[in-house]
């Protein structure tokens, strides 16, 4: 397949975001799609609507808050939405992202799947090598300089990986970025943070590093689906970076699995952090791995865990990192 690569602007989901096409695009008028949607029980409602259909072999600038990826889609420009964006993922397609997809504070972005839940999102990485693009961006999230902080991801269907670039969470905030709003319906999401050069990472879902306790702060909600969250050093696979600020954390249902980084908790805060964090669980299964001085649920080294939680049901086996004293709670606190 060849790749068409466009200079000096970026691929778009928002309508008014872009005026132009490339030579090699190829956009059907808008026809009716179907896609299913989620509620926070699990209960499943199917929708018809009328959205722009982006084929195969096509990096296109388009317009419009109602998006089909149908085929195979590549492109190594980062994807950025602007205001409420929602994107449907037919079945059997795969859309390769390969620089992420930003998506800032205060914008919006809704994807759903089809009846098979077939459809992939692949955003971060390159799918032949490995190899992270984004420097401190988040596989979908906040991106870097002053546009760190995600705004709100919401996810019904479909296969969604998300690679962070350094220091920069999987999903949430890039380098220095909060998480913003993470809601999980139904689907797959696997989501990997990545470290910056002094071994701060960002979480797989949650904080960048180095996050700051500000009024935009992480929230992570899963109401289903299955989850595979890994944080990179000293940082949680679900909830803070190294270093970061605060998070909310509630799981309804669902399987969910957080494995910390180097000295981060499963689910929790990243090390150093001492921001107020909660966690509340009421259903679904969670296994979480914290690893050195993390906890499986609550702190990483140095950091005190959650200010507040609760479990009112659910299955949870939570594993303690090799020098952390106790499954749920602080982190290690001396070496």
């Amino acid at each position: 397949m060849n790749y068409t690569k466009e200079s000096d602007s970026y691929l778009c989901l928002r309508l008014f975001f872009c005026d132009r096409f490339l030579a090699t695009s190829r956009v059907e008028a808008a026809r009716d799609w179907d896609y299913v949607e989620y509620d926070t029980n699990g209960n499943a409602k199917t929708h018809t609507i009328a959205a722009e259909y982006v084929e195969e072999d096509t990096t296109t600038l388009t317009e419009g808050a109602w998006i089909v990826f149908a085929g195979t889609v590549d492109t190594f420009n980062r994807l950025r939405v602007s205001g409420d964006v929602k994107l449907i993922l037919k079945d059997g397609s795969v859309l390769r992202a390969r620089n992420g997809i930003e998506l800032n504070n205060g914008n919006t972005l809704t994807i759903y799947g089809q009846k098979e839940g077939t459809g992939q999102l692949i955003a971060g990485r390159m799918a032949s090598t490995g190899l992270v693009m984004a420097e401190n961006c988040a596989g979908i999230g906040g991106g870097a300089e002053g546009h760190r902080d995600s705004g709100k991801l919401s996810i019904h269907g479909g296969h969604i990986e998300a690679y962070g670039g350094y220091g920069a969470a999987g999903i949430g905030g890039g380098y220095g970025g909060n998480g913003g709003e993470f809601h999980l319906y139904n689907g797959t999401v696997i989501a990997y943070g990545n470290c910056d050069a002094s071994f701060y990472g960002g979480a797989g879902i949650g904080s960048g590093a180095k996050a700051g306790i500000n009024d935009w702060q992480t929230n992570v909600n899963i109401y289903g689906g299955e989850v595979s969250a890994h944080g990179s050093y000293k940082a949680a696979g679900i909830g803070g970076g190294g270093g970061a600020g605060s998070q909310t954390i509630f799981i309804k249902g669902g399987t969910v699995e957080a494995f910390g980084g180097k000295d981060g908790p499963g689910v929790g805060s990243g090390q150093a952090n001492n921001g107020p964090a909660s966690f509340i669980m009421e259903g679904g299964s969670l296994y979480a791995v914290g690893q050195d001085g993390g906890v499986g649920i609550g702190g990483g080294y140095l950091s005190n865990g959650f200010s507040a939680s609760a479990i009112k049901g659910g299955h949870i086996i939570a594993v303690a990192g090799g020098k952390a004293e106790r499954a749920f709670g602080h982190g290690q606190e001396d070496l």
